[in-house]
């Protein structure tokens, strides 16, 4: 397949609208299940798991840009063909939006990249089977990397918790790993960068961190066998350490919450913590996976199809005339391309042209042909010739490369 410059621009111009028009469509549906997420958690306030499971949702939002309910003819569906109109009235906003979502990736990411790196440069020490990674700083302990998970220890509580409360901290670590919850922050800060313009998305991010955390306190609390009251001495514990190594305003936890309000809310919770049944539990995650995995079925069977074939093919004459020749059987008789070479017989294309009311040409023309759309507006006409005309031969044969099997052209067409 041939790739040049000119087809990476093509390639570039053409994705540049179709996803500013999908994403920016996304970025209101965003703040929508934004808004019903938070509204849900203050109903679900003591549902620990359901709190969290709600911010599934929000993996539907990049898949559902090409809903067809946006051209519907109702109020809401004008306000995003609006939108619409203006990406393919004004491209620029298309290099806006991506390049928007550069940055937010350089700035969101960077900071992963520099956490890394600091990690890496940590002392290692074994535990438990596998190594701790020893941070000098009083810091709240923490796990990263969704590949590769390392867990961080500060130095001050591998010195000064005895064995049961650091395998307390470990463990509840261990149980972010284990649950996810680092790939649901990667996820989350995926999401932040292609819905950029909502800047409540990360805004949010600290009531899904909350949620992950108590999660992950009831799941420890039943995995270790603690009792409210261990499990809180551990907490608190903690703390203590930690602001004797830090500023006395400084607070922090396992999840490192500096607040004070959100650290006692966190003690009452512990508090308040039951046995759960992790039969019932793990029920209520399968069936919020099925009903994710139906949504997405659903969305997909309401969206536009990857392309459509347009048949029937279109004519530019000498003057610049636009023309559209609609399929029929005069024009199968009248037109025919093999992917190499188009035929094109004389007096079936005179009928056709009759048939459709346009100006007999007599010189030359261009004519295009295998077009397809990926949304209203938005496709592609791969093949576009030049037929000379002027001649008296009955029947044309004209060799052509075939537009569709350049690489940029498949990718758009089939993968985009």
């Amino acid at each position: 397949m041939e790739i040049t410059m000119g087809m990476f621009m093509w390639f570039y111009k053409q994705c540049r609208v179709y996803f500013a028009i999908q994403l920016g469509w996304c970025v209101w549906i965003s703040l929508f299940l934004l808004v019903l997420v938070l509204a849900l958690r203050q109903i679900f306030q003591k549902r620990t798991f359901l709190r969290g499971m709600l911010w599934g949702v929000f993996l539907l939002t990049p898949f559902a840009g090409r809903l067809e309910l946006f051209y519907d003819e109702n109020p809401i569906a004008r306000i995003f063909l609006r939108w619409h109109v203006f990406c393919v009235r004004h491209p620029v906003a298309g290099d806006l939006y991506l390049a928007g979502m550069a940055v937010s990736a350089f700035l969101i990411f960077r900071r992963r990249v520099k956490l890394a790196r600091l990690v890496g440069e940590m002392e290692q020490r074994p535990w438990g089977g596998r190594k701790i990674f020893v941070n000098r700083e009083p810091a709240t302990p923490y796990a990263i990397g969704a590949l590769r998970p390392k867990i961080v220890i500060p130095a001050v509580m591998l010195e000064r918790l005895d064995g049961e409360e650091l395998r307390t901290v470990i463990l509840h670590e261990r149980t972010h790993v284990r649950l996810g919850h680092l790939w649901v922050y990667l996820l989350w800060d995926i999401l932040r960068v292609i819905l950029w313009p909502n800047i409540f998305l990360s805004l949010s991010m600290k009531f899904l961190k909350k949620d992950m955390e108590d999660i992950c306190d009831r799941a420890v609390m039943q995995r270790g066998g603690l009792t409210s009251y261990e499990y809180g001495n551990v907490l608190l514990k903690s703390v203590k350490l930690l602001r004797s190594e830090q500023a006395p305003e400084s607070l922090a936890a396992f999840a490192g919450e500096r607040d004070y309000r959100e650290l006692r809310r966190r003690f009452q919770k512990v508090a308040e913590h039951t046995p759960y049944r992790k039969g019932r539990t793990a029920l209520m995650c399968v069936m919020g996976g099925l009903l994710l995995a139906g949504a997405l079925f659903g969305i997909r069977q309401a969206s536009f199809p990857k392309y459509t074939e347009m048949a029937g093919i279109s004519l530019v004459d000498q003057k610049g005339n636009y023309f559209f020749l609609p399929p029929s059987s005069e024009l199968d008789r009248a037109f025919r391309a093999d992917g190499s070479r188009i035929y094109l017989n004389r007096d079936a294309f005179k009928e056709v042209l009759r048939e459709n009311e346009i100006p007999e040409q007599t010189e030359g023309f261009w004519i295009g042909f295998d077009a397809y759309m990926k949304m209203p507006g938005i496709g592609d006409t791969p093949n576009v010739i030049y037929v000379d005309y002027s001649g008296d031969q009955p029947d044309l044969e004209i060799p052509y490369k075939d537009g569709q099997k350049t690489f940029f052209a498949c990718m758009f067409k089939y993968f985009v």
